[in-house]
C-alpha cells in the first residue's frame, strides 16, 4: 500500500523530498572543514517557476536510447576486435544491471529534476549530494564535445561519400564542432517541446542507422563475402590494454539516469521513468552487441575509424554491395544521430546546476529561468561556454583521434566518479534509512550496489590506460590525470566557497 500511496503524492521538487513529506529524518554527513549553515538558502517554493510536464513514455525511452546507444563510443571498444564480444556480457552483468535497478529505485523515491544531485544529497549529505552533481554536469562538459566531434566526423561523408578520410587534424573540423554546439545549445534554451523532437530523431535514427550495416552484414554472410574469422579471438587478442575496452564498454552503458534528471519535466514520473529505463536497457543492449559483431564482419579491427565509427564499414560494404551512392545520405543520418544525442546530454545535465542553485550551493543566477521557454538558459549558456573551452583545450597540441580518446576517457573518468555516489546512495537507503520504502526488495537492493560499486571502482582505474591509437601517452596521460584533478577540487572549492558565503551573510 505504501508503494501505491507514492504515485498519488504531489508532484515532487528539490524543495518538498520525500523524506520530509514522510515525516522521516534523513541526517546529513557533518563536514567539520565547511562551516554551518545558517542562511535559509533554497528558494521559497513560491518563489520558483514551475517547468512544463512535456516528456511521456515514447520521449523518456527515445531519450535513454539517443543518450546511452552511441555509435561514436562503439567504434574505439570494436577497434580491439572480437575480444570485445567478451567484455559486453561481463559488462551488462556487472553494470546495466545493478545500474538499472538503481536509477529505477532512486526514482521511485525521489523522482524531480537534477537527479544525480538530490539522490545523494538526500540520503548521504549536502557536500556529496554537490560534488556527484559536480561530477556529472563536468564529465558531459567534455563528453558533448566528443559527441560533437564525431558528429563532425560522420557528416564529413556527406561531402566526401566515403571515397576520402577526415582530416587528423584541420580548422575546418574544429570550427564545424563549435558552429553545431551553439546550434545545440541554442535549441535547449528553446527547451523541450521542440528539442525533443531532434532527441526523438536522433534515436530512430540510429536505429535505422545500426539497421542498416546489420542488412549489409548480413548481405556480406549471405554472399560468402563475410571472414567469419573476424569474430574468433586469439590469445594475442587479450592484453592489458583489453581492460581499456571494458572501461569504455561500461561508459557505454552509462546514464540511465539522463530522463530522471528531467523528473519535474516529465508526466506521472513514478510510472513512466521504471518502464522507460527497463525499455532502454534492452534496446541498448542488444543493439551494441548486434553491432559490435555486424562491424567486425564488415571492417577488419585495424580500420575502424575512431572519429567517423560505423561509416567505414557501411561505405566499404556499400561499394561492393554497389550502393555506393547512399553513403552520404547514410552519414547525413548518422551525424544527426549523435547531434541530437549531444542535445539531449547537453538538456539534461543542465538541470544539475539549476537545482544546485535552488538550494545555495551555486550562485543565484544559475536558477533564474528563460522568462519565455522557462528553461535554465543561464546553466545553458555557462554549459557551452566550458564547452568550448573543453574543445579548444582537446585539440591543442593532438591529433584528431587523440583529442577524441582524450575527452572520451576524461568523461569516462567523471562519469564513473559520480556513479560512486549514486551507487552509495542506493547502499545508504538499505542500510541507514529503513524505515523508507523500497520499490525493490532490499537484498536485491544491496547486491546491484554492492556489485555496482565495485565495478564503478574498478572501471574508473582502468580508464587511465591509453588505447593503442594514443602515440603520445605521456601528453595523454598528463591531460587526462590533470584534467581530472583539476575539475575534481574545483568541486570542492565551489563548495566550500558557498558554504563560507551563507556563513558570512548569516553573521553580518
Amino acid at each position: 500500500m505504501a508503494r501505491q500511496r507514492r504515485h498519488h503524492e504531489a508532484p515532487w521538487h528539490p524543495l518538498t523530498s520525500p523524506s520530509v513529506r514522510r515525516g522521516i529524518h534523513v541526517p546529513h554527513r557533518a563536514d567539520p572543514a565547511i562551516p554551518p549553515v545558517t542562511e535559509a538558502a533554497p528558494l521559497a517554493t513560491a518563489e520558483r517557476p514551475r517547468l512544463a510536464r512535456v516528456l511521456g513514455l515514447r520521449d523518456v525511452v527515445f531519450m535513454i536510447v539517443a543518450g546511452i546507444l552511441n555509435l561514436n563510443t562503439l567504434a574505439p571498444a570494436v577497434a580491439h576486435g572480437p575480444a570485445v564480444l567478451l567484455v559486453w556480457p561481463l559488462t551488462f552483468a556487472l553494470l546495466l544491471v545493478p545500474q538499472c535497478i538503481t536509477v529505477i529505485e532512486l526514482s521511485q523515491q525521489f523522482p524531480g529534476e537534477g537527479a544525480v544531485y538530490v539522490w545523494p544529497r538526500e540520503l548521504l549529505g549536502e557536500a556529496q549530494g554537490f560534488l556527484s552533481g559536480w561530477c556529472y554536469w563536468m564529465s558531459n562538459v567534455v563528453y558533448v564535445p566528443a559527441l560533437i566531434v564525431s558528429s563532425v566526423g560522420l557528416g564529413a561523408y556527406v561531402f566526401i561519400g566515403g571515397v576520402g578520410t577526415l582530416p587528423t587534424d584541420g580548422l575546418v573540423v574544429e570550427l564545424g564542432s563549435f558552429l553545431l554546439l551553439a546550434l545545440l545549445v541554442a535549441l535547449s534554451i528553446r527547451g523541450l517541446v521542440a528539442e525533443k523532437w531532434l532527441v526523438n530523431a536522433a534515436a530512430a535514427g540510429t536505429l535505422l542507422a545500426g539497421g542498416i550495416l546489420l542488412a549489409l552484414a548480413g548481405w556480406l554472410a549471405a554472399t560468402g563475402r563475410a571472414d567469419p574469422r573476424a569474430l574468433v579471438w586469439q590469445r594475442t587478442d587479450i592484453n592489458w590494454q583489453l581492460l581499456g575496452v571494458f572501461s569504455l564498454t561500461c561508459y557505454s552503458v552509462t546514464g540511465f539516469e539522463i530522463a530522471s534528471n528531467l523528473g519535474d519535466e516529465i508526466r506521472e514520473p513514478r510510472r513512466v521513468l521504471p518502464r522507460g529505463v527497463a525499455y532502454g536497457a534492452l534496446i541498448s543492449a542488444v543493439m551494441y552487441v548486434v553491432l559490435s559483431i555486424a562491424m567486425l564482419v564488415s571492417l577488419p579491427a585495424g580500420q575502424v575509424s575512431l572519429i567517423s565509427g560505423l561509416m567505414p564499414a557501411v561505405a566499404r560494404v556499400a561499394a561492393q554491395a554497389g550502393l555506393s551512392g547512399l553513403v552520404p545520405g547514410i552519414a547525413g543520418l548518422a551525424s544527426l544521430s549523435v547531434a541530437g544525442a549531444a542535445a539531449a546530454w547537453i538538456a539534461s545535465p543542465a538541470r544539475v546546476p539549476y537545482v544546485a542553485a535552488v538550494d545555495g550551493h551555486l550562485p543565484r543566477i544559475f536558477a533564474r529561468l528563460h522568462s519565455r521557454y522557462l528553461t535554465p538558459h543561464v546553466a545553458l549558456l555557462t554549459f557551452a561556454a566550458l564547452c568550448s573551452v573543453s574543445l579548444a583545450m582537446s585539440f591543442a597540441g593532438a591529433t584528431l583521434n587523440e583529442a577524441f580518446l582524450t575527452i572520451l576517457d576524461l568523461a569516462v573518468i567523471l562519469t564513473l566518479a559520480q556513479y560512486l555516489f549514486m551507487y552509495s546512495s542506493l547502499l545508504a537507503l538499505v542500510f541507514r534509512h529503513r524505515a523508507m520504502p523500497t520499490h525493490f526488495p532490499r537484498r536485491l537492493l544491496a547486491i546491484a550496489g554492492s556489485v555496482g560499486l565495485a565495478t564503478t571502482v574498478f572501471g574508473t582505474v582502468v580508464a587511465f590506460i591509453p588505447s593503442e591509437a594514443v602515440a603520445h601517452v605521456w601528453q595523454f596521460e598528463l591531460k587526462l590525470g590533470a584534467s581530472s584533478v583539476a575539475m575534481v577540487v574545483t568541486g570542492i572549492w565551489c563548495f566550500r566557497a558557498a558554504a563560507r558565503r551563507r556563513a558570512s551573510a548569516a553573521a553580518a
